[in-house]
């Protein structure tokens, strides 16, 4: 259970939606506080994938509420040119590791399309004389 000197949970609240975007914070929620919320966030190669969703961490507005009621958690709403509180500088290493991932992620993908084009090679090379000898044919009749 939680000591009472662990630091609050912080939950950004950005366009009505609550996030947690700390795994250990995700994880303390779940285990301690007994809180699930809904992971929202997606792989940059599966966008659209539904089976392995990450962080953040989305919190019900209830959930959000019971956290900043408790004093276990800190609600951080963000306006234009406002500083967050001392302390809280999650985001840049979160970016810094979002880029490297997005980066890295081009990479596997390139790597994955060279293969696939190596693999289809021989038969993209058979369907291009194919068409080269209908072309022939057909011009010659």
């Amino acid at each position: 259970m939680s000591s009472g000197r662990e630091s609050p949970i912080l939950v950004f609240v950005a366009e009505g939606a609550a996030l947690v975007w700390s795994a250990r914070d995700s994880r303390r929620l779940r285990e301690e506080l007994r809180l699930c919320g809904s992971p929202v966030g997606a792989l940059v190669r599966q966008p659209r994938q539904n089976g392995r969703l990450g962080l953040p961490l989305r919190l019900l507005p209830e959930e959000a509420r019971y956290l900043a009621e408790s004093g276990q958690g800190l609600l951080l709403r963000r306006h234009a040119g406002s500083q967050l509180p001392e302390g809280v500088g999650a985001a840049a290493p979160h970016h810094e590791t979002l880029r490297r991932s997005h980066a890295e992620q081009r990479q596997l993908a390139l790597q994955e399309k060279r293969r696939l084009l190596q693999a289809l090679g021989e038969r993209i090379r058979h369907g291009r004389e194919a068409k080269r000898k209908r072309r022939q044919e057909g011009g010659e009749g």
